[in-house]
């Protein structure tokens, strides 16, 4: 994205996608902001063909290598190994329902959009204890480790640009693919798998809240501050 706002170099975007691709197949739908962004220009087919193969090229050359490697290892193109992980039994008999499944999306909704920090108990009662409240190894909702992101929801459809609904789109596509997925992330932090499109969601904030203020205000940064402080505290009882 640094390098679409910058330069626009469609061979250098094509190579990081398709790095992305070999890295995260998950994280690798921002490949769609940039197919949407050629196929939203002024109509100069020959150009726009250009753009579009310099895009793609290594991208699919990052999809041969990846099936190449598969059936190097499995002896089948399509086959990642997923299957095959010396996993507890829970999680294996959840992976029985699918590796990726719309079966996993409550699940994984709730994880990234409801989850809270746990209570702290004394044994044998249900008195809170320092530190009170610690992580969840489940993971926390998005809105807790990072409710600046809230602000999102506060903007007016109206003052929404075309390129503003194409990261939307390319977001989307990435978090249902990590929401039907069968594993939750155990022992994390924050809701791991949302790094696959919070860099994309991250940057959109950051547009649009620069769009509407010239400087960071009062209640931005009290709630910045705050959410620093409590995510160090949560940190603290994770470590």
């Amino acid at each position: 994205l640094y390098e679409f706002y910058h330069k626009k170099r469609w061979w250098l975007i094509g190579l990081i996608c398709g790095l992305i691709l070999l890295t995260r197949i998950t994280a690798a739908p921002i490949l769609l902001f940039f197919i949407l962004e050629i196929g939203s220009e002024k109509p100069k087919i020959p150009l726009i063909k250009s753009k579009l193969i310099q895009l793609c090229v290594p991208v699919v050359g990052a999809l041969v290598l990846i099936g190449v490697y598969n059936f190097t290892r499995f002896h089948n193109p399509l086959n990642g190994g997923f299957a095959y992980q010396d996993i507890g039994p829970i999680q294996a008999s959840t992976r029985s329902y699918g590796i990726f499944s719309p079966s996993h999306l409550p699940t994984n909704l709730y994880d990234m959009l409801l989850s809270t920090p746990q209570t702290v108990f004394k044994s044998g009662t249900w008195i809170m204890r320092f530190p009170y409240i610690r992580y969840n190894p489940f993971g926390m909702s998005l809105f807790i480790t990072s409710p600046y992101l809230l602000y999102l929801f506060m903007i007016k459809r109206s003052s929404l640009k075309p390129r503003d609904f194409r990261m939307f789109a390319a977001a989307t596509v990435s978090a249902l693919l990590v929401l039907t997925y069968y594993g939750v992330g155990m022992n994390q932090f924050g809701y791991r798998y949302g790094l696959d499109f919070l860099p994309v969601v991250f940057i959109l904030f950051m547009i649009k809240y620069r769009e509407n203020h010239d400087h960071l205000s009062l209640g931005m940064k009290m709630l910045l501050l705050g959410s620093g402080l409590a995510n160090f505290y949560l940190l603290w009882t994770f470590i």
